[in-house]
C-alpha cells in the first residue's frame, strides 16, 4: 500500500514549482506523484528520513532530489531578483514629469 502525504491547503504556488517540470528522472517523478507529492515546495520541507519512506525513493534518488531542490531554489531566487532589478532599471530610466 502506498503512503500518501497529507498537506494543508496552501496558497497556490508558482506553476514552475511542479515536480513534473523538474529535470528529475522519470522514475523519481513517478514515485513522487504516486505518493501525492506534486510540487517542489512540498519536497523542500521533507527530511531525508521522510523521503526514504516514500516507496521507490532510496538514498540515490534522495540525493538527486536534494540536488534538484538546490538548483530549483537558486534559479527561482535569481528569477525573482532579475525581475526586481529590471523593474528598478525601468523606473529609474523614466524621466520625471516637471510640472
Amino acid at each position: 500500500m502506498r503512503r500518501r502525504f497529507d498537506w494543508e491547503k496552501r496558497k497556490a504556488a508558482a506553476p514552475n514549482d511542479l515536480v513534473i517540470r523538474s529535470s528529475l528522472p522519470r522514475w523519481i517523478k513517478t514515485a513522487l506523484r504516486q505518493s501525492g507529492i506534486k510540487r517542489m515546495s512540498m519536497l523542500s520541507v521533507l527530511s531525508d528520513e521522510q523521503l526514504l519512506e516514500i516507496p521507490g525513493i532510496g538514498r540515490r534518488s534522495a540525493a538527486l532530489i536534494r540536488q534538484e531542490l538546490l538548483h530549483f531554489f537558486a534559479t527561482h531566487r535569481q528569477d525573482r531578483r532579475g525581475a526586481g532589478d529590471q523593474l528598478n532599471a525601468e523606473t529609474s530610466a523614466q524621466p520625471e514629469d516637471k510640472a
